[in-house]
C-alpha cells in the first residue's frame, strides 16, 4: 500500500499542485490588472498568497478524495487478486488429489 500512495503522491499530487500553482498565479495577475483597470489601489501583494492558499486548500481536498478512491480502488483489485490466487491454488490441489486417487 506505500508504493502505491507514493506512486499516487508523485504521478498525481505534484503535477496537480504545479498546475493549481500556476493557476494561482495567473488569477493573482489577473486580479492585479483589473484592480488597476478600475481604479481600486489593493495591495497586488496580498493576491498570491490569497491564490495560492484557496488553490492549495482546494487541490488539497481534490487529492484527498482522489487519493480515498484511488486507495480503495488498489485494495479492491489486491482483494480481487488475492481470491483469484487462492481459488486457482485450491483448483490445483484438487486436480491433484484426483490424480493421486485415480
Amino acid at each position: 500500500m506505500s508504493r502505491a500512495f507514493v506512486l499516487f503522491f508523485v504521478l498525481i499530487t505534484l503535477p496537480l499542485f504545479v498546475f493549481l500553482g500556476h493557476v494561482a498565479g495567473s488569477v493573482a495577475r489577473e486580479m492585479a490588472k483589473s484592480s488597476k483597470q478600475s481604479g481600486v489601489h489593493l495591495d497586488p501583494a496580498v493576491y498570491p498568497w490569497v491564490g495560492a492558499v484557496a488553490m492549495t486548500v482546494i487541490g488539497g481536498f481534490v487529492v484527498y478524495v482522489l487519493g480515498l478512491y484511488v486507495v480503495s480502488a488498489i485494495q479492491t483489485f489486491a482483494q480481487i487478486g488475492l481470491c483469484l490466487s487462492e481459488v486457482e491454488e485450491q483448483l490445483k490441489n484438487s486436480v491433484s488429489h484426483r490424480q493421486l486417487k485415480g
